[in-house]
């Protein structure tokens, strides 16, 4: 099998995320970096959109999935969003995401917050 890597990297979206109060009434950006790896050689070959991975449908379901949702674990978020991405496309075999949270309510903390997850499809 001949499997492409697909990269999403810094797709930016609004969402209240956490457990925090405030991120909860205020909101804040969050950061999604997606690695999507696929059988698309069919479609590579006839270059034929329809037999690939559309990054287009990729992209609008992760940002409906972090805009209209609530999730208080970044985790949680990160594992819906592989999940529908699988249900989204059968040529897809692994997916690993990185969503950062830039602004993070603890006290003396610069730098942001940010977990990853690699899953395969089962």
């Amino acid at each position: 099998m001949t499997e492409f890597k697909i990269n999403l990297k810094e797709m930016m979206f609004f969402g209240y995320h956490g457990t925090a109060p405030e991120e909860k009434a205020l909101g804040q950006k969050f950061i999604v970096d997606l690695e999507i790896w696929a059988d698309v050689i069919d479609g590579a070959k006839e270059d034929d959109l329809e037999k690939t991975v559309n990054y287009v449908e990729i992209y609008n379901m992760v940002k409906e999935i972090v805009e209209n949702n609530d999730f208080k674990l970044l985790e949680a978020l990160a594992l819906n969003i592989t999940e529908n991405i699988f249900l989204l496309n059968k040529k897809i075999s692994k997916i690993h995401i990185r969503i950062k949270k830039p602004s993070v309510p603890i006290p003396g903390m610069t730098g942001w917050s940010e977990t990853e997850l690699l899953k395969e499809r089962e």
